[in-house]
């Protein structure tokens, strides 16, 4: 069960003392099982519509629920999540569901929901009406969730900038404890009440950690202390490296004799001043096994601070030993700080437990410089919210790392690198620009895009990807005010990206997206007539209608005819991979319209040659064994018909390979006129019977 910083945020700076954007109201709230949350009660600016299972649904209300805790092994139980209320015909009303994480990733499918005496009941849904879903849900919450994640950035940095001086403060005094004991307690005290300001907004814990180990310290001018101990002002000066020391390991506590009386204190003193004299022999000089010492010292000094719980050590011990683990952290920040000025990644990587000092201000200058290793270092190891954190570089807000990419590479900045790291790190290309158009869609549809290349080369561009796109581009259609010309440009990019979306989604079912996938078929097809013809191909309306229609067709052909017989899946898969990877041998001659006419009269012919198939699979299982064999060749006759139609643009036989496959798999031993009828049905087996 962790924390969630979001909340935290909300109920320390927020709630009750600041308005934010897009809420109506925020309550505290209680769930029946004792659960703390916030409900972000959302504006409802304009009706809102949704057509599901030839119903029209109502939005009538919307929030956001922020839950005080949140379960990593529960998608429900997120950071926060999204809530709609529909209302359908005849005063029925439904629930819709959207769970977010702290990257504002979705974490599970939308859930719309029936309900019925005040119970829910599950509704299924389409994959592109559960994208719509996602694009409302993102939409709706996505400028209150930006306005809560700059203001705690800024509170962040903030608390950070005052812990960082009062730091310097107390360096300063500690020299001269003597003099300045109760300033140096003031200004400690100080440091611990922002510790604890800043603990709940982060995931990990150091800075509750730090907190307890400044506490423990002791501001007495002259301590009485036992021999051995550290006081503050001697842990202060650093003492000149020795001859280098191997791996340090932590000495366990010494073993004495039964006879002999165990004195827990005086163990916990030995291990200390174990632990200091390690730490005066670290080798800075060496950075490898530097970093490597400053970790293992960190984790024996935590090792002893719950050994403290049982031995019961004075204050004073207790105290000398926050002041070794504040040096060791003090100089882990030091290091991880020189390493990434180096460029050493790899080694500042090692440095784990002092990565939560890292300043939300260093992704901007990863971004701004075009380092792309630096970015990733970042995002791997700090806490970075990618779609929704704010960048401010050279005093310009963008509203995420991606706005930024894509405003500095029209610049002359090349920010490639940085494109790909933020893709791998999964930061959504589907936030909207200024104008509310997605930014994958502003690249896509941009032939010379400097990105266009590299998104088209990542595997993000997946069917989720195209539906969500869809989806996105479906509410600014109905969100903005478009021209006519407008609208029907942005409606013929939706038609394709749905065909997109379709044909992978066909692909994935056949278990091969590089060769049965029309995207990748599209992808090679530009290799022989060039990008700009590829594009205003695919955007052809007949090519638009005849790419939907044979896409629809052989996926319910797939699923409802050849679901669980591999041998037809085989099948279909070869014959969609044969017929989309091969092209006539002239095609680069063509003229345009010729390429129009050749792809328009493949398509159609493809899917007239299914219906054949999807015909005779019905009839195979029911029929008699003459009225199959009639019907095979009746098939073969028609298929003879197709083909004749399908290799009208092409001298050579360009579409045998098809007609071979489906013939070969169906219906050739029909041609033999010596085969008897059973061994006519035996050479139909791989179509009429299950694998």
């Amino acid at each position: 069960m962790a924390k969630n910083t979001l909340y935290n945020f909300i109920d320390l700076y927020i709630n009750g003392k600041k308005g934010l954007a897009n809420v109506i109201a925020l309550k505290p709230m209680e769930t029946r099982d004792k659960k703390k949350y916030f409900l972000l009660q959302l504006k409802l600016s304009k009706a809102i519509y949704f057509k599901s299972n030839k119903q029209v649904l109502e939005l009538v209300e919307h929030h956001i629920s922020i839950y005080k805790t949140e379960h990593s092994y529960d998608p429900a139980l997120s950071q926060y999540h999204y809530t709609a209320k529909l209302e359908g015909p005849n005063k029925t009303f439904y629930t819709l569901h959207v769970y977010f994480n702290e990257n504002g990733q979705i974490t599970k499918a939308p859930v719309l929901s029936l309900i019925e005496n005040e119970k829910p009941s599950p509704v299924q849904i389409t994959e592109k009406k559960a994208c719509q879903f996602v694009a409302q849900a993102e939409a709706a919450i996505r400028p209150t969730i930006m306005q809560l994640n700059a203001a705690k950035i800024e509170c962040i940095d903030q608390l950070k900038r005052q812990f960082e001086e009062e730091d310097e403060k107390a360096t300063a005094l500690s020299t001269d404890l003597k003099s300045n004991a109760v300033q140096h307690k003031l200004v400690i005290q100080k440091m611990i009440n922002l510790a604890r300001q800043l603990n709940p907004l982060f995931k990990h814990e150091k800075y509750a950690m730090s907190a307890q180990m400044l506490g423990e310290l002791q501001y007495s001018p002259t301590p009485e202390r036992k021999k051995g101990s550290l006081s503050v002002q001697e842990t202060s000066r650093e003492k000149k490296p020795t001859a280098h020391q191997g791996r340090p390991k932590i000495t366990p506590p010494i073993k004495t004799s039964h006879k002999a009386k165990k004195d827990p204190e005086q163990d916990f003193s030995k291990e200390l001043q174990q632990l200091r004299r390690k730490f005066a022999k670290l080798k800075p000089e060496d950075p490898g096994s530097y970093a490597e010492a400053l970790c293992h010292l960190f984790a024996d000094t935590n090792q002893l601070s719950v050994i403290s719980i049982e031995s019961n050590p004075s204050k004073t011990l207790l105290g000398d030993l926050a002041a070794l683990r504040l040096q060791i952290q003090s100089r882990g920040k030091k290091l991880l700080k020189q390493l990434l000025v180096q460029e050493n990644y790899l080694l500042a990587n090692t440095l784990y437990p002092f990565h939560f000092t890292l300043e939300h201000g260093l992704i901007n200058n990863a971004l701004s410089t075009g380092n792309a290793n630096l970015l990733h270092f970042l995002i791997q190891c700090g806490e970075y919210d990618l779609n929704t954190q704010p960048i401010q570089i050279n005093q310009t807000e963008y509203p995420s790392a991606m706005h930024y990419c894509l405003s500095a590479c029209h610049t002359g900045i090349d920010m490639t690198a940085c494109f790909k790291t933020l893709l791998e790190h999964n930061a959504s290309l589907l936030v909207p620009d200024n104008t509310g158009i997605p930014l994958a869609h502003v690249i896509l549809k941009d032939l010379n895009h400097p990105l266009r290349e590299t998104l088209l080369a990542s595997k993000k561009l997946t069917r989720d990807f195209y539906f969500k796109l869809v989806g996105y581009l479906d509410r600014h259609l109905s969100d903005a005010r478009l021209s006519e010309e407008e609208k029907n440009v942005l409606l013929i990019d939706i038609d394709v990206y749905h065909n997109r979306a379709q044909s992978l989604l066909l692909a994935d079912e056949l278990h091969d997206i590089a060769a049965v996938s029309s995207v990748t078929n599209m992808t090679k097809l530009a290799s022989f007539i060039g990008s700009e013809w590829t594009y205003k191909l695919e955007r052809e309306p007949a090519i638009i209608s005849a790419n939907r229609r044979f896409n629809e067709f052989v996926l319910d052909l797939s699923r409802k005819r050849v679901h669980g017989n591999e041998n037809r899946k085989r099948r279909i898969k070869q014959m969609i991979e044969q017929l989309l990877s091969s092209f006539p041998d002239h095609i680069a001659t063509l003229d345009y319209e010729a390429v129009i006419k050749w792809r328009l009269n493949l398509l159609n012919n493809a899917h007239k040659l299914f219906l054949e198939m999807d015909s005779f699979i019905t009839l195979a299982p029911a029929g008699s064994r003459r009225k199959v064999c009639q019907a095979g060749q009746q098939l073969l006759t028609q298929c003879d018909a197709l083909f004749e139609a399908a290799t009208e643009y092409t001298p050579q036989n360009r579409y045998s390979f098809y007609f071979a496959a489906l013939n070969g798999s169906i219906v050739c031993p029909i041609r033999d006129n010596n085969e008897t009828v059973a061994e006519s049905n035996a050479s139909l087996e791989s179509l009429t019977n299950p694998s």
